[in-house]
């Protein structure tokens, strides 16, 4: 199970709605909104094992999970207190790379960062950008969050132009760190 936490003020929910419907049409989904501020492995078994497990950071406290994404973009305005204090070796951040807070407080926090963008220095972008089709490209290879090497790929994937582009990318990533797309 991949544990993804969303933060940014701006547009949190958008990206949350868009990523519950997506991931939802992929793998099994559990949507976790909890009011301790608190997530942990062990309450999720009981609800079966889903591929993904979906919540908004900045409502959190703690998390313990196998394998955690955060996702960084939308405005950020100050680090949340619980990527300083992140002691799992399998947590990584998912950071836009056009958006310049993000990349601060990815590069404050000292974890990780995996960053999706158009750059040619990003992890996960586009090698083309069709109307109808993209072609999503994993640059370099990759450690994984969870132990493993996951080696450049390209591959076909449907346009979602209707969505900003770090959301089809954040996507995209989360099918390949899970291990629903090649390589893994």
């Amino acid at each position: 199970m991949l544990t993804v936490l969303c933060l940014g003020s701006e547009g949190e929910t958008h990206l949350i709605s868009f990523l519950t419907s997506a991931l939802s049409n992929v793998g099994k989904l559990l949507c976790l909104f909890p009011k301790q501020g608190l997530i942990c492995e062990q309450g999720i078994k009981k609800a079966g094992a889903p591929d993904f497990l979906l919540s908004s950071f900045s409502q959190l406290s703690e998390v313990r999970a196998p394998e955690i994404v955060c996702l960084l973009s939308g405005g950020l305005v100050q680090g949340n207190v619980l990527l300083s204090s992140q002691k799992s070796k399998a947590f990584c951040l998912l950071c836009d790379s056009s958006d310049p807070q993000a990349l601060q407080l990815a590069e404050e926090s000292r974890l990780p960062v995996l960053t999706c963008g158009l750059r040619s220095t990003d992890c996960f972008t586009f090698s083309s950008l069709g109307e109808d089709s993209r072609m999503f490209y994993l640059q370099r290879p990759l450690s994984l969050p969870g132990g493993g090497l996951l080696e450049p790929f390209e591959r076909p994937a449907p346009a979602c132009t209707d969505q900003p582009l770090f959301y089809q990318l954040a996507f995209y990533a989360l099918l390949t760190l899970s291990g629903l797309w090649p390589g893994r």
